[in-house]
C-alpha cells in the first residue's frame, strides 16, 4: 500500500468505534493501557510503513512521540508561535494539550479545512476509549505535524498501474502469458470475462486478438478510475463527448458564480 494521507486516514477510519483491544492484542499490551499513541503505530504498521513512524518501533507515550516528529518530521504548527493551523492537512498527526504546554493526547487530521480555530480529527482512546471522529478547537492543539507522505494517486496513475498489472513484454508467446507482477485484481478478470464469455482458459488476448478497446476498458474499470466506462467500442466517443461537456458546464457555471 502507498504511503499517502489518504490511505492512512482510511486506515485509521475503518476502526471507528473500536476499543483498544485490537492494539493490547497487536503489541502484547496489559487491557486498559492507554493506547492513543498506539493507534498511531498500529496504524502505520497495517499500512505496511511502520519503519516511517518512531524508527520502526511502537510508541505509547504522547511525550515521546512528540519529540520524535518535532526532529523528524515538518512542523506545520506549533502553538508557541510557529505556522500556521490553517495550514493543517490530512493525513497530518496532531499532538493535544489539555493544559497549556502539556501533552497529553494524539491523533490525526482526517479531513482538510483550511481553519485556523479547529481541527476534524479521527482518534483512538477518545470519546468513551474508543476510536472516533472529533473536532478540536485550536486551544487544545499543541502542534501538528506532516510525515513524508507520497502524492494520492491520481486517475492517470491508477490505469497506468492497472495496465502494467494486467499486460506482458511485447511478444510474449501465448502459451507462457501470464501475470509478472501477480494476479490482475477482481474487477479486470470479471470484466475480461464478461467480455470473452466463452472462454474457459483466458488471459488478455485471446488466441486470436483481442480488441483494443477492451482491453482499456477493463483497465479502466479495474484500476477504479471510472467503473462506469463503457464495454463497446461504438459507446466510448458519445460517452467522452458527455465527459467533456459536463466538464465545460461545471467550468462556465464556477466563472459566472
Amino acid at each position: 500500500m502507498r504511503f499517502t494521507a489518504d490511505n492512512f486516514i482510511k486506515n485509521m477510519t475503518s476502526r471507528l468505534g473500536w476499543s483498544g483491544q485490537h492494539v493490547w492484542n497487536y503489541y502484547g499490551l496489559r487491557s486498559g493501557t492507554a493506547w492513543c499513541a498506539g493507534e498511531i503505530s498500529y496504524t502505520f504498521a497495517k499500512i505496511g510503513h511502520k519503519g516511517m513512524w518512531y524508527g520502526g518501533k511502537p510508541v505509547f507515550y504522547v511525550p515521546y512521540a512528540q519529540e520524535w516528529m518535532a526532529k523528524k518530521y515538518k512542523t506545520v504548527y506549533d502553538y508557541r508561535g510557529k505556522g500556521s493551523l490553517s495550514n493543517a492537512r490530512k493525513g497530518d498527526i496532531v499532538i493535544f494539550m489539555w493544559s497549556r504546554g502539556s501533552r497529553d493526547h494524539i491523533g490525526a487530521v482526517r479531513k482538510t479545512t483550511g481553519s485556523s480555530s479547529t481541527l476534524l480529527t479521527i482518534e483512538g482512546n477518545t470519546n468513551g476509549g474508543v476510536v472516533a471522529n472529533r473536532t478540536r478547537a485550536k486551544a487544545n492543539i499543541y502542534a501538528v505535524y506532516r510525515p513524508p507522505y507520497k502524492p494520492d494517486l491520481t486517475k492517470r496513475d491508477m490505469i497506468a498501474k492497472t495496465a502494467r498489472q494486467c499486460s506482458w513484454p511485447m511478444g510474449t508467446p501465448m502459451s507462457k502469458r501470464g501475470y509478472p507482477n501477480g494476479d490482475p485484481k477482481k474487477e479486470y478478470k470479471h470484466d475480461l470475462k464478461e467480455a470473452y464469455p466463452n472462454r474457459s482458459a483466458w488471459s488478455t488476448q485471446p488466441s486470436k486478438g483481442a480488441s483494443c478497446d477492451v482491453f482499456v476498458g477493463v483497465v479502466i474499470r479495474a484500476s477504479g478510475a471510472d467503473k462506469k466506462w463503457p464495454r463497446g467500442l461504438d459507446e466510448i466517443v458519445p460517452y467522452c463527448r458527455t465527459i467533456i461537456a459536463r466538464s465545460e458546464e461545471r467550468r462556465v457555471g464556477k466563472e459566472c458564480r
